[in-house]
């Protein structure tokens, strides 16, 4: 991850329980590091928050996506996502 001033990157996760054994019908709450959609992760030293309430954003879970936000404040300059790394442990 490169993040030039000016730019940085953050994430949120989502994770869920799967719908009649599939993931296309699953539903996905994607939150940050307090449990809400309002916050995102930014360190890439963050654990993912654990939840397992059986409703809304579940982990552990079978079915996991995520959103990347990109951002600058000078136009010229990018911040640079090289890879995403997701370690699975059932």
């Amino acid at each position: 991850m490169s993040t030039p001033a000016g730019t940085s990157i953050k994430f949120q996760f989502a994770v869920a329980d799967p719908v009649n054994g599939s993931c296309s019908n699953a539903t996905f709450v994607f939150t940050g590091p307090d449990g809400t959609s309002e916050s995102y992760y930014t360190d890439t030293e963050d654990e993912i928050l654990l939840d397992d309430t059986g409703s809304g954003y579940e982990n552990p879970g079978r079915c996991f996506k995520y959103k990347v936000f990109f951002e600058t404040t000078d136009y010229s300059a990018t911040p640079i996502l090289n890879d995403l790394i997701v370690n699975y442990s059932p």
